[in-house]
């Protein structure tokens, strides 16, 4: 009884150092704008980990996945609160903005979870990713995700903490990288043809190129796939993230 008690102090401990660590990362940032007031969009929810999204535009603004008292269901890990504003980039872009309004465009009833990821945070996906299993969204899209980025392991072992959430990210040109990436059942790569690249099957997605306009082939056909995967759980609530994977291989391959 003693061990025990001693075991979940120290689990406890762990825990109030990982807060404190995150907490200490947050950044110090331009005032950012507030969330537009409005209700629960509905439909089914996509959950988005990259820089963030520019939450006033109308068009997101009316998808955001919200709470019982309208607050936004995100996360921002750069600056520990609810907001994950995306402002622009060097080079006056928003392109998490971009991907969030081509996701919509995808599939217009989807429901928008967006998680801005702290650049400077090591294991920032494996935050993200659990995250993501306590709000409403099963599949989530890592925009910015690839087999040679270092916290790569991260991903690997949260998808299988987290079998319940499909994840989604752009391919790799190297086919060998996919190659090299262990199968799970819940995890999905995508690219803009002509390439053809494994999910967990040879087959792989491919969606058109240019197919999201001024959206990078590869994470276009990533949202692709994510929208493709809410339409199944439109159809049917029941299906798991290794169901959504079989059933995007498949309609993307019908012959196999």
């Amino acid at each position: 009884m003693i061990r025990d008690l001693l075991a979940r102090a120290t689990l406890s401990v762990r825990l109030a150092i990982g807060l404190a660590l995150v907490s200490s990362m947050a950044m110090a940032e331009p005032a950012k704008p507030l969330v537009p007031a409005g209700l629960d969009a509905g439909g089914i929810a996509v959950a988005l980990l990259g820089p963030g999204i520019d939450y006033t535009k109308a068009g997101l603004a009316a998808r955001l996945a919200r709470d019982g008292e309208g607050d936004p269901i995100g996360r921002d890990f750069v600056a520990g609160d609810n907001r994950p504003y995306e402002p622009q980039d060097a080079s006056g872009r928003q392109p998490g903005t971009e991907a969030a309004l081509t996701l919509i465009r995808f599939l217009a009833s989807v429901r928008l979870v967006a998680v801005r990821e702290h650049p400077a945070d090591p294991a920032a996906i494996g935050r993200m990713l659990a995250f993501t299993t306590q709000s409403p969204a099963t599949i989530a899209v890592w925009l910015s995700g690839a087999p040679s980025r270092r916290d790569w392991p991260i991903l690997l072992e949260a998808a299988k903490r987290f079998p319940q959430t499909l994840i989604i990210v752009p391919a790799p040109v190297d086919q060998k990288a996919i190659a090299a990436v262990p199968p799970l059942a819940n995890l999905v790569f995508a690219a803009g043809e002509p390439r053809l690249v494994a999910g967990n099957a040879p087959e792989g997605v491919t969606i058109p190129k240019g197919a999201g306009g001024e959206v990078n082939d590869d994470v276009a056909a990533s949202l692709w796939v994510a929208a493709m995967a809410a339409r199944a759980l439109e159809v049917n609530t029941k299906l798991d993230a290794a169901a959504l994977a079989r059933v995007i291989v498949n309609a993307a391959h019908p012959q196999r």
